[in-house]
């Protein structure tokens, strides 16, 4: 078997080049690489040299192209620029020019070459976007295309290329859109090699945002046998995505790391997150495994490998990592450029965030984490607080940890009082121009804030979540359904869904409007009183989550009744007493 694999200096490429040779004695590889920054001929030191030949080049000369593909029968396309941050803090036409133009170019290539019998594309799984922390789905090979930054827009762009060439002109062609990869001769610009390097010189662990975000990973190894198994077996023109279903958080993939070296926890740090920082990738391998492939090497078990790799290659790490520091420092520098022409662009605004908090120990760290992970993207100047109305589940003692950690988190403890007073100790806490909450169970998405934050207008004070779909069991839905339509009626409500707790308020309203209740008819309150102030409303659909932790206040027979006594008073107060009912009729 004869291979022309570009790109083959790199990580996957090199790796896929050492089990190749080790692994298929009468193979042979042609490796073409430019030698850019995360290219390194070191990377394939021992190949034996009668069976391997480099050539210098880039993919975007179609002739040279044609040339070494006279010479293979299978073509596997590693080249790519791949660095999601380096494409958001550049220009990004480095990442067009190979992931765009260079894959064109293999495949004018690729058309003159009849004796080449496959190609086999590597793509990413970015470029379906991402899916909520919360969500059980999972990426499949008809899953639309979403991509978030300009990296994946070009990995996106390369592959409509292949599969267009396939279409038109029948090219033996197959793409594999594959999770993250791990394993040794990774660039130290990528996550686990960079915090390994870190921790061993007992440096901060910078973690971007929350660090909530989930990656699904693979080794490189288990990559290249996937590899194999697209050249050997898949029909041309399919698209595969390639995974061992193994996902993780990068906080526990730094947490992984720090555990195998002996290192303190605490070097872990929190940097602003980076612009459109995806949430979760999770791939179906259904797939790729009914061609016969099967995962052979987890993340737990070979973590530990690959960093004694690591150690065991000081030089090649060293040699690397001095080449890759004037490119992180013209990183760091265009990020700060781009933040700061981005802000310079957009009106000052400062933003509180606040979470009324009752026995929610299992979510409410991650709703703050994520809480601040928004709200970084969005201003400098903002808060978070927590009202937690007397839990007695350890959620105090949590959040008086996890502040140690978040220097804009502030606490406010009370002794149990219910709903509506937790959200009045919210809103007089709140000290910045915009105010918005949410409850701490986690059944709403904080990262979905910008889309009522872009709706606060000029000409808007109050934009009001409404959920899309109800994430309840059977019986709840009907009650809230009752309930929504109800109140609505009765108070003649300009909102569809005054139930939904996910809403961002101008603070200028709680100098006119005063809020009385204790319990949940506060959510009722809230949205009258403004209404009769002569504020103004928008509304924005928001997602709704099964409850993963703790049971709902309110859904119980007693509660029921109790809540629909005090709405009763409620009318009387705010429809009767205010005359105002009879002006909307």
């Amino acid at each position: 078997m004869r291979f022309l694999v570009t790109g083959g200096c790199g990580f996957m490429g090199s790796n896929f080049i050492h089990y190749v040779l080790d692994n298929f004695p009468e193979s042979a590889v042609i490796n073409l690489d430019l030698l850019t920054y995360a290219g390194n001929e070191e990377n394939l030191r021992g190949v034996p040299p009668s069976r391997y030949r480099f050539v210098k080049g880039d993919i975007c000369d179609t002739e040279l192209v044609k040339k070494l593909m006279r010479e293979s029968d299978f073509v596997v396309n590693f080249a790519a620029e791949s660095h999601v941050d380096r494409s958001i803090h550049s220009d990004a036409d480095d990442f067009v020019h190979t992931n765009v133009v260079g894959v064109h170019s293999l495949l004018k290539a690729l058309r003159g070459s009849p004796n080449v019998k496959k190609m086999v594309h590597i793509s990413t799984d970015e470029v379906w976007g991402d899916l909520h922390f919360k969500s059980q789905e999972k990426f499949t090979e008809e899953s639309p295309l979403r991509p978030s930054s300009p990296y994946a827009a070009s990995k996106a762009a390369g592959e409509m290329l292949v599969r267009a060439y396939h279409k038109t002109y029948g090219l033996p062609v197959v793409i594999s859109r594959s999770v993250n990869n791990f394993g040794p001769r990774q660039h130290p610009e990528k996550v686990i090699p960079f915090f390994a390097m870190l921790a061993m010189d007992n440096k901060p662990l910078p973690i971007h945002g929350s660090g909530l975000n989930v990656r699904s990973w693979i080794h490189v190894d288990d990559h290249t046998r996937a590899v194999l198994a697209l050249l050997e077996k898949a029909p041309s023109g399919e698209i595969y995505g390639v995974s061992a279903d193994e996902e993780c958080s990068n906080m526990d993939i730094a947490g992984k790391i720090l555990r195998i070296l002996n290192k303190r926890e605490n070097l872990v740090t929190f940097v602003e997150d980076r612009p459109a920082n995806d949430r979760r990738y999770a791939v179906n391998p259904s797939k790729l495994l009914a061609l016969g492939w099967r995962p052979q090497r987890s993340l737990d078990s070979h973590i530990p490998v690959t960093i004694d790799w690591y150690k065991e290659n000081q030089t090649w790490l060293s040699s690397v990592a001095r080449k890759y520091e004037s490119t992180s420092e013209e990183m760091r520098r265009s990020s700060a450029d781009i933040r700061k022409r981005a802000l310079a662009g957009s009106p000052a605004r400062s933003l509180s965030i606040f979470f009324p908090c009752l026995n929610e120990k299992g979510t409410i760290a991650t709703m703050v984490l994520e809480g601040r992970k928004t709200a970084v993207s969005l201003t400098d100047d903002f808060e978070i607080i927590v009202v937690d109305d007397g839990s007695t589940d350890g959620s105090r003692e949590l959040l008086l940890e996890l502040q140690k950690s978040v220097p804009e988190l502030k606490l406010v403890f009370r002794e149990k009082r219910g709903y509506g007073a937790a959200l009045r100790n919210g809103f007089k806490a709140a000290t910045k121009e915009l105010v918005f909450y949410t409850d701490g169970d986690g059944q709403y998405d904080v990262s979905e804030l910008p889309m009522l934050w872009n709706k606060l207008t000029n000409e808007v004070d109050i934009v009001n979540g409404y959920k899309i779909k109800r994430a309840d069991p059977l019986y709840r839905i009907i009650i809230g359904f009752i309930y929504q339509h109800v109140t609505r009626w009765a108070f003649w409500l300009p909102i569809r869904d005054p139930d939904c707790d996910f809403r961002l308020i101008r603070r200028k309203v709680f100098d006119t409007v005063e809020l009385k209740s204790d319990t949940g008819t506060i959510t009722i309150e809230i949205v009258k009183r403004i209404q009769q102030a002569g504020f103004r409303f928008v509304e924005v659909g928001v997602s709704h989550y099964n409850r993963t932790y703790g049971s709902s206040q309110f859904f119980n027979f007693r509660r029921i009744v109790v809540t629909l006594w005090r709405l009763a008073f409620l009318w009387v107060e705010l429809i009767i007493f205010s005359g105002r009912r009879k002006n909307h009729g």
